[in-house]
């Protein structure tokens, strides 16, 4: 896996293209210390995930579960399933913004991680698939509960239970990506959003990523309340009061997140 830093945007970047980034145990341990170390990275406000070569990820690498499956049994892969749910919660509660770049097929947990980022931008030949059924496995990274909230839940159960490829067309149109790039632009654009997002008031941003993950499970008084307690909370920060000054003296604002 590949790191490298463009400013305040951290670009982690999957590098097994000849096996279509498919994941081995150490790369999940390596992708989890990589998004632990930009969460407590000041520098860092916003994280870009992609692959090299044609694909995003072609998920957990069947080969290496297999081997090690004859070898040493079921068991010892709940230390794998339990590092890839802790990904998923690192993600999400990063309080910082988190941008998957899919530059070609995202299968299994590959799909698992965009459905996860807060951000998914795609190439026009990406697709994603969620074929666990179709080697009786199941799927992880909590894709169960985040893909529905993304894609509705009749269309979310329909994917998840064929295992059939959906194209960037149709992840557009469902709402799971929010726009395609076509050519060689792709980590370009990711990379613009997510610097767009990193000069934004860090506080504000984290405060925002948090609700909207958790609203969906929220009552309308809570998520009110948590409104109020959120916008009280940014009002009292130095932020704020670089927010106002800029806007009257005509200036891009320097937030530091204090």
């Amino acid at each position: 896996m590949i790191r490298a830093d463009d400013g305040p945007v951290a670009v982690l970047r999957f590098n097994r293209p000849r096996v279509l980034n498919a994941f081995s145990p150490d790369m999940f341990e390596d992708l989890l210390q990589h998004l632990e170390e930009a969460a407590e990275d000041a520098e860092i406000r916003a994280i870009v995930l992609t692959g090299e070569g044609r694909a995003f990820s072609a998920g957990i690498d069947l080969k290496g579960i297999a081997n090690r499956v004859l070898d040493h049994g079921v068991e010892g892969e709940r230390e794998t399933i339990d590092v890839i749910q802790r990904i998923t919660e690192t993600i999400i509660s990063l309080p910082k913004v988190v941008i998957a770049a899919v530059n070609g097929a995202a299968i299994g947990f590959g799909a698992e991680l965009a459905v996860a980022a807060d951000v998914r931008t795609a190439a026009e030949g990406a697709s994603f698939s969620f074929p666990e059924v179709q080697r009786a496995l199941f799927a992880t990274g909590g894709s169960t509960l985040l893909l529905p909230l993304l894609v509705g839940a009749g269309r979310a159960t329909e994917w998840m239970l064929s295992g059939r490829s959906i194209l960037a067309e149709e992840a557009l149109r469902s709402g799971l990506v929010t726009g395609l790039v076509a050519g060689d632009g792709l980590l370009e654009e990711a990379i613009g959003q997510a610097q767009q997002i990193a000069g934004n008031a860090p506080i504000a941003v984290s405060r925002l990523k948090r609700l909207l993950r958790e609203a969906p499970a929220s009552s309308l008084e809570e998520v009110l309340r948590q409104e109020t307690e959120d916008a009280m909370e940014c009002l009292a920060t130095d932020d704020f009061e670089e927010g106002i000054r800029s806007f009257l003296d005509r200036r891009p604002p320097r937030f530091t997140g204090e």
